[in-house]
């Protein structure tokens, strides 16, 4: 890793505040040294600064997709359940309900309790409203 500012300006920051309080009461002194430690630790700032945006966005790594597509999370069962409500909500949300909350979890449960033919009713019901709307 490397340092977000080069040295010479930190150097040049600590070397003129040494000098300043070295001269003590002698203000032809450290007037000037306090003005070149101020300039300096100033540099030093910016050139983090500069540094920082020169640096390119950091990536994040992709989660990783699941192995399977929609028919395997129909094919699983309830365990896939979630994962298609999440999915049709997600279609919902690109669509013309970007506002859709999120599911609750009595909401997730009630629909885990479904039969497989209520199921598969409401999974129909939730595209057709989301086709119809379009």
């Amino acid at each position: 890793m490397s340092a977000p500012f080069s040295w010479p300006f930190p150097t040049a920051a600590v070397a003129a505040v040494a000098i300043a309080v070295w001269a003590g009461p002698n203000y032809a002194i450290t007037i000037p040294a306090t003005a070149v430690a101020v300039g300096a630790a100033g540099a030093t700032v910016v050139e983090a600064i500069v540094r920082r945006t020169d640096r390119p966005p950091l990536s994040l790594p992709r989660p990783e997709e699941r192995p399977f597509g929609v028919r395997e999370l129909f094919r699983v069962g309830t365990r896939g359940r979630p994962d298609i409500v999440a999915l049709i909500d997600r279609i919902d949300r690109a669509g013309d309900h970007p506002d859709l909350l999120l599911r609750t979890d009595a909401e997730i449960r009630r629909l885990l309790a479904l039969s497989d033919e209520e199921f598969l009713r409401y999974v129909r019901y939730r595209l057709d409203s989301i086709e119809g709307v379009s």
